[in-house]
């Protein structure tokens, strides 16, 4: 789908959150929009593509899943490269270390690197039990491939009639975002505060606000939501 400009503007001036989709034609030559819809295998561009920003706000902060726990390091070393202030990366595994996630997992360890301001960059591997998370298995947390049964999955966990491991995972990739910025003293705090957005309807409020905003019709948004909420 393609997002006008001025929508995106409009929600982030108006609810404080934007998306899109940075490959998507309108932002990058359609030559390579060609090129990209052909290729089925890893690529540079899968590396490349997360740090493509349009905006660049300042001071410029990086939350960031990478596609390998090889490639942690040196898209760290770009991140700092690219000027960003702060930045944390991480691969997370599954439980035997064989699969991996571009986010932090709930079911087996991450590896993280964190940019600091001062440009050192620290590496770590944390667990879920580190965390004060409970294990959790590929079953709990996966994708069930069918787009609108896993928006509605989704929708449990932030209007929280979801408080299992699916809420542990939302809750953990939310953390590194919270610490970052200074809202949370550490990543376990960040996923307090996260459960907290949730629990006190904080995070129910940003996503009407996001649907509200982030659309040509003030009133679609929120009227699809509302429906799709009392299908929970």
């Amino acid at each position: 789908m393609w997002i006008p400009p001025m929508w995106l503007s409009q929600s982030v001036e108006q609810a404080g959150i934007g998306v899109f989709n940075a490959l998507l034609s309108a932002f990058h030559p359609k030559a390579l929009m060609r090129v990209l819809s052909q290729v089925r295998f890893g690529s540079t561009i899968n590396l490349i593509g997360p740090l493509l920003h349009p905006a660049m706000p300042t001071p410029s902060y990086k939350v960031m899943g990478v596609p390998s726990v090889e490639a942690v390091d040196p898209e760290t070393q770009l991140v700092r490269e690219l000027g960003y202030r702060a930045a944390f990366l991480m691969h997370g595994l599954d439980a035997d270390g064989d699969k991996g996630m571009d986010e932090l997992s709930t079911i087996g360890p991450s590896h993280v690197a964190e940019l600091r301001p001062n440009g050192a960059i620290e590496h770590s591997v944390v667990t879920p039990e580190s965390l004060g998370l409970r294990r959790a298995r590929y079953e709990d947390i996966a994708s069930s491939r069918d787009l609108h049964r896993d928006a509605l999955t989704l929708l449990r966990v932030i209007a929280n009639a979801d408080v299992g491991p699916r809420q542990d995972v939302v809750c953990l990739n939310a953390a590194p975002l919270l610490y970052l910025t200074g809202r949370a003293a550490d990543l376990r705090d960040g996923i307090g505060k996260a459960r907290a957005a949730i629990h006190d309807g904080r995070a129910l409020e940003k996503l009407r606000d996001w649907v509200t905003w982030q659309n040509t019709d003030h009133q679609t948004g929120p009227a699809k939501l509302a429906h799709m909420l009392a299908q929970l």
